[in-house]
């Protein structure tokens, strides 16, 4: 299951995956998070939170879906919350075959907030996160 939704209305999208990932619930996550940026205004950030993924398809079409995510020009950064090192290890090569953005890479949604809040003035300083903390468990 993934989560998609606005942390700052209209500028910042949380994608956060939960569980056992299926194929499916993978591409429903992009369609939903294309629709949010066709509805959002520039620049766009991306907070892509994988700490909670316990099994994720390694098909490389899906992983570049995921990583060329971020190829729309409205989208400024992806900061990428946590992952497996082999997760972090092929976004890396398939950005650099695909000439997308390069993520950021953060421990929490606090610490990704925490860097696009000192980056961007324009955001505003409030932002909508909670830590589900029944998902650590």
């Amino acid at each position: 299951m993934y989560n998609v939704k606005w942390i700052i209305e209209n500028r910042v999208i949380l994608f956060q995956g939960q569980g056992d990932i299926s194929i499916e619930a993978i591409e429903q996550a992009i369609t939903r998070l294309k629709q949010m940026i066709e509805m959002g205004v520039a620049p766009i950030y991306i907070v892509n939170d994988g700490r909670y993924i316990k099994r994720h398809p390694v098909k490389i079409g899906v992983l570049k879906d995921l990583v060329s995510m971020g190829d729309d020009e409205k989208i400024q950064l992806i900061l990428r919350v946590g992952g497996d090192n082999v997760t972090k290890f092929l976004a890396q090569i398939i950005t650099q075959f695909t000439q997308g953005k390069k993520p950021v890479y953060t421990k929490t949604v606090e610490e990704a907030m925490d860097y696009l809040l000192k980056l961007d003035e324009s955001l505003p300083r409030e932002y909508s996160y909670e830590e589900d903390t029944s998902l650590s468990s």
